[in-house]
């Protein structure tokens, strides 16, 4: 006998599978439920398609392995199977339903020969029924009042022992200016912070320098070119030729008459003290005064009598050590500064600040001057990149959300621990890269609805076990009745309460 088989979606209810069985209205209607789902659990939902059905003319029945399905459809008198190749092979029998229908058609459709008014005695005869009948009738009330009692009235609390186990994973970060966002990939912004901080500091010189002690002096000739008498007076001015000429000084006042025949011999002294002004015969002959183009000087004998003194002076290295010693004194100074203005958890990328511009830099005393000490000003601007501590966080919980990949359990994010395994290394200017170790906590998760109709009917040793098996548990969950003395678990899913 041709059959029309029904395939029970997920989502289907009673509409969608009656709009199913108008498509082809064959002798017998097979519906198969899916393996795993709550479809069409109701035992209403059983009766109004085993109606509908009968009124197509058809015969109806069911495939399921539940129990509960498989409860329903024979207290709704439905025909039911647990595989398709058991239905097409057993023989259906008829819903006793069908046949009541088929009696009460039957009745309906006969012929009366008597009124209305014939039927009074008879049903006021139902009303005499014997004693024992009465007493039947009345303990199958209360025993229907109990009934409903035990399905309404029991409640169940149930309490799931937390079920948590700790995951660890290491993952390598990149932080930067460069990265406007977190990435779950372990790229991080990176904010920049500057200081400027300022020190005074002395130290001993190691160099020397020669420093000019006494005055070179000599002897000047001067010639008169002219046909008249020149004075020359004190303090004229004498020189060597050239760019950085050695300048003396007559110390004596004389008149020149005409004639090369007259010469003059007047003493000089150097202009500054020192050896330079130790000069061989013939090097002065430069005269700085308005009658010099009247005269000729030299000096024929070479001038002497000029010293130096080797005292204690800073050099060039003596600077750059100052230098080197104070900038990594305010380096120091600038990484405290850093480190109060950090928030608690903020990260510096750089074990010392960098120096971004040196602002003023003054030594004294200034270069080749005698000094048995250096003193430096420095005023220097330090930056530094950190990572803020919450954009830290909202990456640990950004990357703990994606390793979350299994619906048994849920990551909870307030037990999150992040450790930097190593420290950050910057391998550009403004780019640094670290290790850091993630701990968190899992806890294990379940649909409380499921759960709750996997238990129905069920005693507390039953389904102790049963929820034990289900959820993996190491401990068992505690079930408690209401009443106290109740012995099973609702038949009622909205009864049962887990948390």
């Amino acid at each position: 006998m041709k059959t029309q088989i029904i395939h029970l979606e997920p989502h289907d209810d009673t509409i969608s599978v009656k709009d199913k069985m108008d498509w082809a209205q064959l002798a017998r209607v097979l519906i198969i439920f899916p393996p795993e789902g709550q479809v069409l659990q109701s035992q209403l939902d059983l009766v109004q398609l085993e109606r509908y059905c009968s009124s197509l003319g058809s015969q109806l029945a069911l495939v399921s392995k539940d129990p509960e399905v498989r409860a329903h459809a024979q207290a709704a008198g439905i025909p039911i199977f647990s595989s398709k190749r058991e239905a097409q092979t057993s023989p259906w029998r008829r819903s006793w339903r069908a046949f009541r229908r088929q009696n009460l058609q039957a009745d309906a459709s006969a012929i009366r020969d008597h009124d209305l008014q014939t039927l009074r005695p008879e049903r006021k005869a139902l009303y005499q029924l014997p004693p024992w009948a009465r007493i039947g009738v009345f303990a199958a009330g209360v025993l229907a009042v109990l009934f409903f009692a035990a399905i309404l009235l029991p409640q169940a609390e149930v309490t799931i022992p937390p079920q948590q186990t700790w995951q660890e994973l290491t993952v390598p970060v990149l932080a930067g200016p460069q990265y406007s966002q977190i990435q779950v990939s372990g790229k991080l912004p990176a904010e920049e912070l500057s200081v400027s901080v300022a020190a005074t500091k002395e130290a001993p010189t190691t160099g020397t320098f020669r420093a000019p002690d006494q005055y070179a002096s000599g002897t000047a000739f001067f010639t008169n070119l002219t046909d008249h008498p020149i004075t020359i007076p004190e303090g004229t001015i004498l020189s060597t030729p050239g760019d950085n000429p050695v300048r003396f000084l007559t110390i004596r006042e004389r008149t020149l008459f005409p004639g090369e025949e007259h010469q003059a011999e007047i003493p000089m002294q150097a202009a500054e003290p020192g050896t330079r002004g130790n000069l061989p015969a013939g090097s002065v002959s430069q005269i700085t005064a308005d009658f010099g183009a009247d005269l000729t000087v030299t000096n024929p004998e070479p001038t002497r009598g000029g010293t130096d003194l080797l005292v204690e002076a800073p050099n060039a290295q003596d600077r750059d050590k100052l230098l080197e010693s104070l900038t990594a004194d305010l380096r120091e100074e600038a990484r405290a500064s850093f480190e109060k203005i950090l928030e608690p958890g903020d990260l510096l990328l750089t074990d010392l600040p960098m120096v971004t511009k040196i602002q003023a830099e003054n030594y004294q005393p200034v270069e080749d001057t005698p000094s048995g000490t250096l003193q430096l000003s420095l005023r220097i601007q330090f930056s530094a990149w950190v990572v803020k501590r919450e954009d830290l966080r909202q990456l640990g919980e950004e990357i703990v959300r994606a390793a979350d990949v299994e619906n048994q359990y849920r990551p909870l994010l307030d037990t999150l621990e992040i450790d930097h395994q190593t420290e950050p290394v910057m391998i550009t200017q403004n780019t640094a890269r670290w290790r850091i170790n993630l701990r968190w906590q899992e806890k294990a998760s379940f649909d409380e609805h499921i759960l709750a109709r996997r238990i129905l009917g069920h005693s507390r040793n039953q389904a102790v076990q049963t929820i034990k098996r289900d959820l993996g548990l190491d401990q068992s969950p505690l079930i408690e009745f209401r009443p106290g003395w109740w012995f099973r678990v609702p038949l009622l899913p909205f009864r049962i309460e887990v948390n």
